[in-house]
């Protein structure tokens, strides 16, 4: 069996930063994606809304990836993979971090 590491997740864009990394004018964007899961609490009778927040990288001019859908507040559908960064503080402790390196960013459809 083939290994699979596919993320697909809707939202509302946060902060966002671009950085153009090239000579050439090549743009890369990182952002914050808010996705919110909601469910009913069936003992206390009440509904749970779980905000999270998700670090988003995607590159200008990759096949796929609308760069004008990736403004704050707007509603995106991201694919994507995950990775996993570990890295080291100035105080020797060891934290790990997820971002999602997109492959797809387009507005997302009313449904």
């Amino acid at each position: 069996m083939e290994n699979l590491n596919r993320i697909e997740l809707i939202g509302h864009v946060g902060l966002v930063k671009v950085q153009e990394v090239s000579k050439d004018c090549e743009k890369v964007a990182h952002f914050q994606l808010c996705t919110i899961y909601k469910w009913w609490h069936k003992y206390d009778k009440h509904w749970v809304i779980e905000t999270d927040w998700h670090s988003v990288t995607a590159w200008q001019g990759q096949k796929g990836i609308d760069f004008k859908a990736i403004e704050k507040g707007k509603s995106v559908h991201v694919v994507g993979r995950l990775k996993m960064n570990r890295y080291v503080d100035c105080e020797n402790e060891e934290h790990i971090s997820y971002e999602v390196i997109a492959s797809k960013v387009e507005e997302a459809k009313d449904e």
